[in-house]
């Protein structure tokens, strides 16, 4: 039994909350620092597990649908896909922290799943693959 079988989705997004916490620190005594792939790369993971992962990570979740609903009442004719792009181009030319970006990847996963299209097949494909990590 590998030693990600053993602790479950639940234990994925927990551990991945603990390494993007502390490894996206700027400045801070720690010996092992996130590089910007590895920041991106787990905080995607993260969200899609956060997803499977159920509470308390649900709440995370259910907080930002309640954002998109305040979004979705100003500007109701920004569809989930626009809003998944904006979030991108936000990113690419925002000038973020490692905290930030992972901050930022995490929610749009959550976007993006709810988008439809490449950014639903995209999210589909990382859940499957933080499922099988942890199966």
């Amino acid at each position: 039994m590998s030693f990600l079988a053993g602790i479950g989705l639940f234990g994925l997004a927990a551990i991945l909350t603990v390494v993007l916490w502390f490894g996206s620190k700027e400045n801070e005594g720690g010996k092992v620092k996130l590089s910007w792939g590895w920041c991106l790369g787990l905080s995607l993971l993260a969200g899609v597990s956060y997803s499977a992962a159920g509470f308390p990570f649900d709440l995370i979740g259910s907080a930002i649908n309640d954002l998109l609903g305040v979004v979705s009442a100003v500007a109701p004719d920004l569809k989930m896909p626009a809003l998944a792009a904006l979030m991108l181009a936000l990113a690419m030319f925002r000038k973020f922290t490692k905290r930030g970006i992972s901050c930022l990847c995490i929610v749009w996963i959550h976007v993006a799943t709810g988008a439809g299209g490449p950014y639903a097949r995209f999210a589909a494909a990382l859940a499957d693959a933080a499922e099988r990590l942890a199966a």
